[in-house]
C-alpha cells in the first residue's frame, strides 16, 4: 500500500520543557531538555517502552542536538534527494538525513528525511533497540509531505528552542549562529542554498570551485535544468557531470526532431501514490493507444518506430559506465522533442530514450530538462516506463518456469528484448517472480 500524503499539520514535532541542573558541561543541552515528540500522520515516532515496563508517546532528552543538526543540514534536508538506491548506505547522506547523527548519547527515533522531488518531502521512521538505555522504539511508519508543510513544522521547532535559549540567557551557541545567517538570506541567495543542498554541501562552507561552477549552470541553464543537475550530482561527481550536462545540451541543436503529438494526446493521470505506478500506467495506456500487446518480444521497438526514435539511437554516446551521473537531455517544444542520449551502449540508450519520451510527455511547458540518475519522483517514474514498456512484465513471465529467474536466463531475455540485463532483473523482481542468485535491491 502506498504512503498517503501528509496534512498540513501532519508532521508535528515539539517538546515541552523540564528544568534540569544546569551546572553541567553543556548549558545548552541542560537547558533545552524537554519532553519530545514526534507525530507522522497521528503515529508517534517517539512512542516507547523500557525493560522496566514504563511506556510513553514521548522522550525525554534535550532539543538542542537535534535543532542544531536540523539547522546545519537545512538545505540538503530539504533539497538532496537520493542519487542512488544505496544512497542510505553512504555515510555522508546518512549524516545529513538521518535523525539519529543528533542523538550525542540520547534515545532518538531510526527516522529519515529526504525529498522525492521539488515539491515533495519522504518521512519515514523504523522501530529500534537501544540496549544502553534498555528501551525499544515501537513505531514504524512512513509518509510524504509538502515540502512548504515540512518546512513550517522543521523551521518553528527550531525557532522554539531557539527562544528557550535566549530565555534561559544563551544566546551564542553555533544553532543560534547558524539560524541567524539563515535568517538573512535574500530571495537569490536561497535560491542558490537550494541548489547547493541538493548536492548534498552545506551553503555555510566553502567550496570555491563548485560554487563557482554551479553560480555559472545557474545562470547559463534554467531553473528547471539546474535543480535537476544537482539532484543527481554530488560533490565527488560534480566537475564530470556538469560536462556532461554541458555536452548534452549543446548536442540538441544538431539532433533531429522527433514529433511526439500522437504520445501527448494520450492523457497523463495525476496519481499520488508511487512513482512506479506512474509510469506503469503510461505505459499500458501507449500500449493501448498504439494497439501493442503487452507480450509482444518487439513491441518496445514498435514503439520507436512510430515516432522514429531510432534516428536518435543510433548515435554514438559519451560514457560506457552502468549509470552515469546525466543520462542525456531534451528539449521540448510544442509537439517536436530533441534528444540527447550519454550512455554508449544501444540497449541502454533505447532505455534512456524511452525515459526521455516520457520526461517531454510529463513536461507542462516548452524547454530543455534533463534525464539523470536521481531517485526522484518523474525520473524514477520514467524509469518505471521505459522498462514496462521496453521489457514488460508479462512477456517475462510468459518466459520463465515455476516463476523462477536465474541471471542467466534474464540475460537471455535481455537479448531478446534488446533491453540490459539489469532491467530485466529488476522487473521480474518488481513483479512477483523470484530471482535466484542475482544482486540485492529494488528497481523502483
Amino acid at each position: 500500500m502506498a504512503p498517503r500524503a501528509l496534512g498540513m499539520d501532519a508532521f508535528e514535532i515539539d517538546t515541552q520543557w523540564i528544568d534540569a541542573d544546569s551546572d553541567g558541561i553543556r548549558p545548552e543541552f541542560d537547558q533545552t531538555y524537554g519532553s519530545l515528540g514526534i507525530r507522522l500522520d497521528g503515529k508517534w515516532a517517539t512512542s516507547f517502552a523500557t525493560q522496566s515496563g514504563v511506556r510513553g508517546e514521548r522522550l525525554e532528552v534535550p532539543s538542542y542536538s537535534i535543532a542544531e543538526w536540523m539547522a546545519e543540514n537545512w538545505w540538503a534536508l530539504l533539497f538532496e534527494p537520493k542519487k542512488t538506491d544505496i544512497a542510505e548506505a553512504d555515510l555522508g547522506f546518512r549524516s545529513r538525513h538521518w535523525v539519529g547523527t543528533a542523538r550525542d548519547g540520547f534515545v532518538l527515533p531510526d527516522l529519515w528525511i529526504y525529498p522525492v522531488g521539488r515539491r515533495t518531502v519522504h518521512i519515514t521512521a523504523k522501530s529500534a533497540s537501544f540496549v544502553h538505555a534498555r528501551t525499544e522504539l515501537l513505531t514504524s511508519c512512513e509518509a510524504y509531505g509538502s515540502v512548504s508543510d515540512v518546512t513550517r513544522s522543521l523551521a518553528a521547532f527550531v525557532s522554539k528552542t531557539i527562544k528557550r535559549l535566549k530565555d534561559r540567557g544563551l544566546e551564542s551557541t553555533r544553532l543560534q549562529e547558524v539560524w541567524a545567517a539563515f535568517k538573512k538570506l535574500d530571495e537569490d541567495e536561497r535560491r542558490f542554498c537550494e541548489l547547493m543542498g541538493a548536492l548534498g554541501l552545506s551553503p555555510y562552507e566553502s567550496h570555491s570551485d563548485i560554487q563557482a561552477q554551479l553560480l555559472a549552470i545557474s545562470e547559463g541553464t534554467s531553473e528547471r535544468v539546474a535543480a535537476e543537475f544537482c539532484e543527481a550530482a554530488g560533490e565527488a561527481d560534480f566537475l564530470e557531470a556538469a560536462a556532461d550536462m554541458q555536452h548534452a545540451l549543446n548536442a540538441l541543436n544538431s539532433e533531429p526532431e522527433i514529433d511526439l503529438a500522437r504520445l501527448f494526446g494520450i492523457s497523463m493521470p495525476s496519481l499520488p501514490g508511487p512513482a512506479w505506478q506512474l509510469g506503469r500506467q503510461m505505459a499500458r495506456r501507449v500500449r493501448e493507444s498504439l494497439d501493442i500487446d503487452d507480450t509482444d518480444q518487439h513491441g518496445g521497438q514498435h514503439f520507436f518506430d512510430v515516432f522514429g526514435i531510432d534516428r536518435v539511437v543510433r548515435e554514438p554516446g559519451l560514457r560506457e559506465m552502468e549509470e552515469p551521473v546525466v543520462h542525456g537531455a531534451l528539449r521540448r517544444a510544442d509537439t517536436r522533442v530533441r534528444m540527447n542520449l550519454i550512455r554508449k551502449d544501444s540497449s541502454s540508450r533505447r532505455f534512456d530514450a524511452a525515459r526521455s519520451c516520457f520526461l517531454a510527455w510529463d513536461q507542462s511547458a516548452d524547454g530543455e530538462r534533463l534525464v539523470t540518475r536521481a531517485r526522484v519522483r518523474d525520473q524514477q517514474a520514467s524509469r518505471t516506463f521505459a522498462a514496462e514498456l521496453l521489457a514488460p512484465a508479462r512477456y517475462i513471465k510468459s518466459r520463465v518456469k515455476n516463476n523462477l529467474l536465474s541471471p542467466y536466463h534474464a540475460a537471455t531475455i535481455a537479448e531478446e528484448l534488446d533491453v540490459s540485463q539489469t532491467v530485466v532483473l529488476w522487473q521480474a523482481k518488481n513483479n512477483g517472480i523470484v530471482v535466484v542468485g542475482a544482486h540485492g535491491g529494488t528497481w523502483t
